[in-house]
């Protein structure tokens, strides 16, 4: 553990020293504005929104934090530590503390605003369920948001350019894969390998109120996603050395 830590606060360090986030939080801020400045607005919708945008922010977070990632620095790091697994699990948990970071402004910031506009920015009453339900699903949306942009690393993509082409395609095609697959049925074979973020919007699109086992399915459908696509990612990292 003290390995993973170690490796863990480097890779913060040097992510947020390279002033990585600044863009990526202009985004979260400006959308905050001009979301809950207009009131009232709906407490499911517009949280379906901040998943949406905490996916497409986390995508871009883990393209930048593996295009960050030194070979020469990660051979002295692996060295130091004398275990892939180590490294990896702390590059892991580097994407999910941002992913949480992120959620937690994109969740925090409407609840501030509520109660300073003397709780009359929704449509209703907004309560702690609301919350809880809130966090899991954009929580879920960044664990599998980062995956996705981390796993073209430069190992496993050499050409950036086409790495962030592709990834940038399957964040839009994840997006609206629901329509694609009413619209073409056929790609219903090949669409499951795409995140569930999707599943968001189908289950809560028309719906006022949340229901925490369907939070919680979708949740961990986009946990156990992104978990998949880092062994992925990390197996050919390994395989392929430097």
């Amino acid at each position: 553990m003290k390995k993973i830590a170690e490796l863990t606060r480097y890779g913060l360090h040097i992510y947020f020293k390279g002033n990585k986030f600044i863009m990526p939080l202009v985004v979260i801020i400006a959308y905050q504005y001009t979301m809950y400045t207009i009131m009232p607005v709906g407490i499911v919708d517009s949280f379906v929104m901040a998943s949406y945008l905490v996916f497409f922010v986390l995508v871009w977070a883990g393209l930048s934090v593996s295009a960050d990632e030194n070979p020469v620095m990660e051979q002295i790091q692996l060295l130091r530590v004398r275990s892939s697994l180590c490294y990896y699990i702390s590059r892991s948990i580097i994407l999910a503390m941002l992913g949480l970071l992120v959620s937690a402004v994109c969740v925090l910031f409407p609840v501030i605003q509520n109660v300073l506009n003397h709780k009359g920015l929704f449509l209703r009453p907004l309560t702690a369920y609301d919350v809880l339900n809130a966090f899991i699903l954009v929580a879920g949306c960044s664990f599998a948001g980062g995956a996705l942009g981390s796993l073209l690393h430069p190992r496993v993509m050499e050409d950036r350019k086409l790495a962030v082409v592709l990834t940038v395609l399957l964040s839009v095609l994840t997006v609206v894969r629901t329509g694609l697959v009413q619209e073409i049925p056929f790609l219903k074979y090949v669409a499951w390998i795409l995140p569930p973020v999707d599943r968001i919007a189908y289950i809560y699109g028309n719906v006022d109120e949340f229901r925490i086992l369907q939070t919680g399915l979708i949740f961990m459908a986009l946990v156990g996603y992104g978990a998949v696509l880092t062994v992925i990612k990390s197996c050919i990292c390994q395989k392929r050395k430097f």
